[in-house]
């Protein structure tokens, strides 16, 4: 689970060894209190394509 703190656009970079949904470089607008779940397995790294500082909190549930 990640929940937005600040920010306003963030880009999702996809590790060379990635599959599924999370093999695709994607970019969104971001809004500070908006939280959103991922799915397990995904390899990526974030980047800030946008004007604000972006920071998360990333909530990881374990099995």
């Amino acid at each position: 689970m990640i929940v937005v703190l600040d920010g306003d656009r963030i880009a999702g970079v996809p590790h060379a060894r990635s599959t599924g949904r999370s093999a695709s470089y994607i970019e969104a607008d971001v809004t500070p209190g908006r939280w959103f779940v991922q799915q397990r397995g995904g390899i990526e790294a974030a980047r800030n394509v946008g004007r604000k500082p972006y920071r998360e909190i990333l909530i990881e549930l374990k099995d």
